[in-house]
């Protein structure tokens, strides 16, 4: 049999609730030469029954199950290692993608693979907000947080704030062979998905919202409550390190490859940071120096007296 142009992967665990919008969506796209695999991680609800009554009706549909719980990036990086697709599309077990989610992304990796076709890339949109009923919280994700990426690089960008969300992300197989495998102890995939496009790569940035991202109190990104409010980022380029002892090894693994030298500069600055149990601001200016805040001499103003106030009471995030 051919193999299929794209591998969309899901993982699932206890998505009873939603799953059966998600996967519809994902069967319902304009562009139809994909497979769809579907990694459940152990779950005691519903959700195997459902995607199994799915895999015996659509031949597109490969499903794996997990007697032991892997998590979401072990679940994920599981699925990246048996697709066949030249590209990859990561998928979320509660949402709703856009029917031409699949074509318009393809269209803009393509674009970019003329120019280099051994590039890694990975190309990321918008989403839609809406609650547990499909009514919209926010017409623009990015809006909501105050996002607003910049066509070139910037490795202090993802290594911090990031922005990419794994449910609209699509990367082709010079990135997966990039990013395999995981780092031990990696949280999220999509923000090293991410970091190592930024560092070895090309990010394409969509505006368009081509994922309806459901917020409820069960998400695992833990921002339902965040992003359910009305409150909105102010700063569009306060880059502010998030101090996450989690994030040491991959970054350690990160300076072990064959890196620019301005790129290693970023990386052992951020590392040093993170490695700090307190006293955050003495690393303040080797962060402004390698470009983790960008902006008028007032932010960085704010942002070296939040560094200070969180160094005085010891937090571990700023």
């Amino acid at each position: 049999m051919r193999r299929k142009r794209v591998s969309v992967v899901m993982a699932t665990h206890n998505g009873e609730a939603w799953l059966k919008e998600q996967i519809d969506s994902v069967l319902s796209q304009t562009m139809s030469d994909f497979e769809l695999l579907i990694g459940d991680d152990a779950s005691s609800d519903r959700t195997y029954g459902i995607v199994q009554k799915y895999a015996s009706r659509d031949r597109r549909i490969r499903l794996f199950r997990h007697d032991e719980a892997l998590g979401v990036a072990r679940n994920f990086a599981f699925l990246m290692e048996r697709a066949q697709g030249r590209y990859i599309a990561f998928c979320d077990q509660d949402d709703r993608w856009h029917p031409r989610k699949l074509e318009r992304q393809l269209k803009a990796m393509e674009r970019t693979e003329a120019q280099n076709e051994k590039m890694p890339i990975l190309v990321h949109s918008d989403l839609k907000l809406i609650d547990g009923q499909g009514r919209t919280i926010a017409p623009s994700y990015f809006w909501k947080r105050g996002y607003d990426f910049p066509e070139r690089a910037s490795l202090p960008l993802m290594l911090t704030r990031g922005g990419v969300m794994g449910n609209t992300a699509m990367i082709n197989r010079p990135l997966r062979d990039a990013a395999l495998p995981f780092p031990g102890g990696l949280k999220y995939h999509d923000w090293w998905l991410g970091v190592v496009a930024e560092l070895e790569g090309r990010r394409i940035t969509l505006e368009e919202p081509l994922v309806e991202y459901r917020i409820h109190t069960d998400n695992t990104s833990g921002k339902a409550r965040w992003l359910a409010g009305e409150y909105r980022h102010p700063w569009k380029h306060r880059w502010l390190p998030w101090h996450d002892w989690d994030r040491i090894g991959a970054v350690e693994a990160l300076l072990s490859r064959r890196i620019g030298e301005d790129q290693r500069r970023i990386l052992e600055c951020y590392l040093e940071y993170l490695r700090a149990e307190k006293g955050w601001i003495r690393h303040y200016p080797c962060l402004r120096r390698v470009g983790f805040f960008e902006g008028p001499l007032s932010l960085r103003a704010r942002i070296a007296l939040r560094l200070a106030v969180a160094s005085m009471l010891g937090k571990g995030t700023v």
